[in-house]
């Protein structure tokens, strides 16, 4: 995009919340510059993260989409080869990285491998991670422009078409980690005293009970979470996906009947396909090809996540090994710029400890122009982007993942509030992340204020089968932790119930 008049007002908009530390931002912002050099003539050139919220600039993303949209057959396919193969040699270098060889080596060769982990993240995350919002920008106006004739001729909404269109071309990881867990869940649910125990003990006395009495269930888990090991993370920050925290999601689990929540998927996936042909055969070649690539578009929403998170996992090693060299915590090492971090690695750290919790509590880190800027303290509040919020008690979104329920309010933050959620909660959140998927296997609704069709909580939730709620833009700012609402996911209307205890 060409650069807009620095006195010109920015138009900016809230378009995802999740809590990131300061290196994560700094890389992806900086990697923005790859988005101009991966086959479409322009580049992004705004983004700001202010506590938690992501934020773009309007006419900046619609510029980038609209440069896709020329060609998107042929963008959109490309864009989604170019970034996996970065994702696959962002992988593939962290899976490199060995602990004994990092202790080992110099604070030279520690820094070499810093730079080379810092460009592979900036290719893969910097174009990645926009690229898969804007997908969704490109494929929705056009299908609706060509479709709704047709749709018109059936009685069908385009809401409605989409609720049938709306699943990945392939499964996704999430998916299938969620299979593969209901198949142990099944397996331990078919034996009465395994799933009393697992029901009233602890996940560590859960892992000494099937060592004395079932070591097969007990590998089973073990190695589910060592091939899962990243799926809680969120880019550099989360928990190890351990044998405890799959046990915790296990209990959970077999009190459900797992085995028929196995066949409901089955049944669920094959009725999704169905509907799809019934719907689309009658539509011409080049429409079903536009289906095609929407779909290709959802999966690749939630797969570059993923590789990203993936990669980001076994790059802590590398982190961890020179936070120890700067006596420093992982934590505290990931909320530094990367030009702190070399200057550190070549004995020059600068960074006092108190402007490194101030980072920690909240920062604002602003891209414009190619200029990147970080505030903290008092001067982050400046740059929020805010919403202008009547006090009322309902609020309209669209329906991701159609079902009507009441329930009990939980409101999070961030992954910090996710034990909040209990079994038959409503989960109210600005927007799910992948971390967020044991929390949401609990809630009876989900209720995001951001995110579209082919968001995170609207493909999980279908997953799920859990009624979901997107786009209402104000929820967390209008319901509040222990309200009880009525969430229809049929008419997109959360609706606060009063006067009942």
């Amino acid at each position: 995009m060409g650069n807009y008049h620095q006195n010109k007002p920015l138009n900016w908009f809230l378009g995802v919340s999740f809590k990131e530390e300061l290196l994560s931002e700094y890389l992806i912002q900086h990697g923005y510059r790859y988005t101009g050099s991966i086959g479409v003539p322009v580049s992004l050139q705004f983004r700001k993260y202010v506590d938690n919220d992501l934020c773009g600039v309007r006419e900046d993303y619609d510029g980038y989409a609209d440069e896709i949209r020329k060609d998107y057959r042929k963008l959109l396919p490309h864009l989604f080869e170019v970034i996996k193969k970065a994702a696959e040699k962002f992988v593939i270098f962290s899976k490199s990285l060995k602990k004994e060889e990092l202790a080992q080596g110099s604070n030279q060769e520690l820094h070499k491998k810093f730079q080379q982990f810092c460009e592979l993240y900036e290719q893969v995350a910097g174009p990645g991670l926009p690229v898969g919002f804007i997908g969704e920008m490109v494929m929705v106006p056009v299908l609706q422009e060509k479709i709704t004739p047709f749709l018109q001729e059936k009685g069908i909404s385009f809401s409605e078409f989409t609720n049938i269109i709306s699943f990945p071309s392939k499964i996704t990881l999430v998916a299938q980690e969620r299979r593969d867990i209901l198949t142990i869940a099944s397996q331990i649910g078919n034996f009465n005293q395994y799933r009393k125990f697992f029901e009233e003990h602890t996940p560590q006395e859960s892992i000494i009970f099937l060592q004395e009495h079932d070591k097969k269930i007990l590998q089973d888990i073990e190695e589910h979470s060592k091939k899962y090991i990243w799926i809680l993370k969120m880019l550099l920050a989360g928990d190890n996906y351990t044998a405890e925290k799959v046990i915790e999601r296990l209990q959970v689990m077999i009190c459900n009947n797992p085995q028929q929540k196995l066949t409901e998927m089955a049944i669920k996936m094959e009725n999704q396909l169905d509907n799809l042909h019934q719907l689309c055969n009658e539509f011409p070649l080049e429409i079903q090809n536009d289906i095609v690539l929407f779909q290709e578009v959802l999966y690749f929403r939630e797969v570059r996540l993923m590789w990203i998170n993936e990669g980001c996992h076994y790059s802590a090693l590398l982190l961890e090994e020179i936070a120890q060299r700067l006596d420093l915590t992982y934590e505290e090492v990931i909320y530094l710029l990367p030009d702190e971090i070399e200057n550190g690695l070549n004995n020059q750290f600068k960074v006092p400890q108190e402007e490194i919790q101030k980072r920690l509590d909240k920062y604002a880190m602003i891209l414009e122009n190619n200029q990147i800027t970080l505030y903290t303290g008092d001067e982050v509040e400046k740059h929020r982007v805010k919403s202008n919020v009547k006090n009322f008690n309902d609020v309209q979104g669209y329906p991701a993942s159609q079902g009507k329920v009441q329930g009990i309010v939980r409101l999070v933050k961030d992954r910090s509030e996710l034990h909040k959620v209990q079994k038959g909660d409503i989960l109210v959140t600005k927007l799910t992340t992948p971390d967020f998927v044991v929390a949401m296997e609990k809630a009876a609704a989900i209720v995001t204020d951001l995110g579209g069709i082919t968001s995170h909580a609207a493909i999980v939730s279908r997953e799920l089968g859990v009624p979901c709620i997107v786009g209402t833009e104000v929820a967390t700012q209008v319901f509040k932790d222990g309200d009880k609402v009525d969430v229809d996911a049929f008419t997109g209307i959360v609706r606060k119930i009063i006067g009942e205890d």
